[in-house]
């Protein structure tokens, strides 16, 4: 501030721009099977483009050049509720994902802790999830309902922060600090499960 000079200090992102471009299409359907069953189908395609260009030429040359990625997945989705009556309500539910990396899973350089730092990874695939979800609800005279929920995910080549190298070093210094280097990988599997659950109480009919 008292000088006036300007001297150089990493950035976060890639330096010289980062296009990405995402177009997707579905298709949804609900047919009453019966007065008891609802069946609800649908299907989505979607692709992400993705192009970052790195322009680094004083600190870390790994970065230098333009790299791209095209990515594209068909996901389905199929659900089924059942209506038996006496106010019960039971609904399953299957379905797949699909997320493409972007800027930030990419093309980040950050120091989330001292001592380490996350690079960017070029090399970045989909995450992609098997989802299946069941359930129940039950009203009581019209004034009290119980639900619940059950989920599981399943993800295949999940994005999570591993180890990582740049040029073989599997450190470098980072603005003055020795710093272990990780990146955003593609892990074989992860999942996620669990519960939820609510009351819901009508005191009156206000």
């Amino acid at each position: 501030i008292r000088t006036g000079e300007i001297t150089y200090r990493t950035t976060r992102y890639p330096g010289g721009g980062s296009t990405m471009n995402s177009v997707a299409a579905y298709v949804s359907h609900t047919m009453e099977v019966s007065e008891k069953v609802v069946l609800s189908e649908g299907l989505r395609f979607s692709k992400v483009d993705l192009s970052s260009t790195f322009n680094d030429d004083q600190d870390f040359q790994f970065l230098n050049g333009t790299h791209t990625q095209s990515n594209s997945a068909a996901n389905w989705r199929i659900g089924l509720i059942y209506l038996p009556g006496h106010d019960w309500r039971f609904h399953a539910m299957a379905s797949t994902g699909f997320r493409a990396p972007n800027v930030d899973d990419m093309g980040k350089v950050f120091d989330s802790t001292p001592g380490t730092v996350i690079v960017p990874n070029t090399e970045l695939k989909p995450e992609t999830t098997t989802n299946f979800e069941a359930g129940a609800s039950k009203t009581i005279n019209s004034r009290f309902t119980f639900e619940g929920t059950a989920f599981y995910t399943l993800y295949s080549n999940a994005l999570a922060v591993g180890d990582h190298t740049v040029n073989g070093a599997d450190s470098i210094d980072y603005d003055g600090t020795l710093s272990k280097v990780t990146a955003l990988v593609n892990k074989r599997e992860a999942y996620i499960y669990g519960a939820q659950g609510q009351v819901v109480l009508a005191f009156d009919e206000h």
